[in-house]
């Protein structure tokens, strides 16, 4: 009887999830006002680290990434559905009212949309080559992140495409 009930909480909880997810797709992302698309890259992968050094990592495998003229979208495919990709996170690097809310790194991003908006700006993004890989490094401005979080969260986007970073990003190597 136990295992019906702990089985039932789960399926339930799953459940809330997938609802409160269910936005959270590409197509569903409103454009801001004057935003265009500049370019995308497919079979990204982008680590993320959250708490500072090692403590959590999150390996995304084959991105989809979304460069606009004012923010970028970290997406994946989801399976069996062609052209259709979830959204992980969207880094608004040209608005500087957009903050950083500890709540969202906890889980409440969900009852925002499903997906993280996180700020950046140019400045706190570069490009670097390690082994012949270029890798595109965005950091998050997350001042006073208290004792939870030792530094700021980071994405790592491990690309192919530098050229098109550096053109429209205004980025160098």
């Amino acid at each position: 009887m136990l295992n019906y009930i702990i089985l039932a909480i789960f399926a339930a909880i799953f459940a809330a999830l997938v609802f409160l997810a269910r936005k959270a797709t590409l197509d569903q992302l409103p454009l801001l006002p004057d935003e265009k698309t500049l370019f995308t890259e497919d079979n990204v992968r982008v680590e993320s680290t959250f708490r500072g050094g090692n403590r959590i990592k999150t390996i995304y495998p084959r991105c989809h990434i979304v460069v606009t003229n004012k923010r970028i979208a970290i997406t994946q495919p989801i399976w069996l559905r062609k052209n259709k990709f979830v959204l992980h996170q969207v880094i608004n690097y040209t608005d500087p009212s957009v903050t950083l809310d500890p709540s969202d790194l906890m889980g409440g991003f969900l009852f925002k949309g499903g997906y993280m908006t996180l700020p950046s700006n140019v400045e706190n993004m570069k490009l670097t080559s390690i082994d012949n890989k270029t890798r595109f490094e965005i950091t998050i401005p997350f001042p006073n992140h208290g004792p939870l979080f030792n530094a700021e969260p980071k994405f790592t986007l491990f690309t192919n495409n530098k050229e098109e970073y550096q053109k429209h990003l205004a980025l160098r190597a």
